[in-house]
């Protein structure tokens, strides 16, 4: 079951997947106008220290990993100025605009 062409922040279909519940494909977009190289290394940092696993270059990458609540997985394009992020995978009990706090947190740019 898949979401991704639905032109929402946030699809409301439901798939159970390992006994937890997941909310399929946020998508947001974050203007980045700094060097493109500092904000994969800031992302794959962030990524990386918590156990998962980044890969990706200043074009687009994906990324997974897990939390105390459940596993997450997504990727990423950057045209110019603006990185477009979609989260495949997500807990349930996780918002998308928490997801897009925390990304923007790593990013030493506070809140969206």
């Amino acid at each position: 079951m898949k979401c991704r062409k639905i032109p929402v922040q946030r699809c409301q279909k439901l798939i159970k997947r390992r006994r937890k519940i997941y909310i399929m494909s946020c998508q947001f977009s974050i203007n980045y106008p700094g060097p493109k190289d500092e904000i994969i290394q800031k992302l794959q940092q962030a990524v990386v220290s918590t156990g998962g696993r980044f890969n990706g270059d200043t074009s687009n990458g994906m990324f997974e990993g897990n939390t105390p609540v459940g596993d997450f997985s997504g990727r990423y394009t950057i045209n110019g100025d603006t990185v477009d992020v979609v989260i495949d995978k997500k807990p349930w009990l996780v918002s998308c605009s928490r997801i897009e706090s925390e990304i923007n947190n790593y990013l030493g740019r506070g809140t969206a």
